[in-house]
């Protein structure tokens, strides 16, 4: 008999195998791009219930989240979970702290962390605004298995990604065209 309902919390994974996709690279820096690359999906168990400060009494089994790849399955695996994408987007920087501090994390992977970083406002002043949450939506619904356009989101990742490649087409060759003048 084939079962096409799969109760496995793995299913997600099976679905979304990367948290990101090659349409997500118009909306990240190489920074970016790089610590995501250091996270994979994991699942609320109830051995999660009762670590990190106790915060966790009102997560259900099986809820989605991300976890540091490389101290994963030991038990000091740092796990995030998050209510929503908006509060995911405000304290991202727990991440990045937690990759450069983990001792499971290979030293080449933090030197290279720490090399990207230096380039990161750089590349993020040529990013449209607000991309990098356009980024972190997407992802939170893949991971939550969610339909990827929800609210036109999808419109608004072509608009961010046709602007960045014009910009970084426009970046590449030296243009001495001044920008016209705005009336007030």
């Amino acid at each position: 008999k084939n079962n096409n309902n799969n109760n496995d919390t793995n299913s997600h994974l099976q679905l979304y195998p990367s948290l990101t996709l090659p349409e997500d690279r118009y909306l990240l820096t190489d920074y970016f791009l790089y610590l995501i690359q250091q996270l994979q999906v994991c699942y609320f168990s109830e051995s999660d219930r009762k670590t990190r400060g106790g915060k966790r009494e009102n997560i259900l089994v099986g809820y989605a989240g991300l976890q540091c790849s490389h101290c994963a399955g030991h038990s000091f695996a740092r796990k995030f979970f998050w209510s929503d994408a908006g509060r995911l987007a405000n304290s991202f920087s727990e991440i990045p702290g937690h990759v450069m501090m983990c001792r499971m994390v290979p030293q080449d992977v933090k030197k290279e962390l720490a090399k990207l970083k230096k380039v990161h406002p750089e590349q993020m002043s040529r990013l449209p605004r607000g991309s990098q949450k356009v980024f972190i939506r997407r992802m939170w619904r893949r991971i939550h298995g969610h339909p990827a356009d929800v609210d036109g989101d999808n419109d608004i990742i072509q608009e961010k990604i046709t602007t960045t490649k014009k910009k970084r087409k426009s970046s590449g060759a030296s243009s001495t065209k001044k920008k016209p003048k705005r009336k007030s």
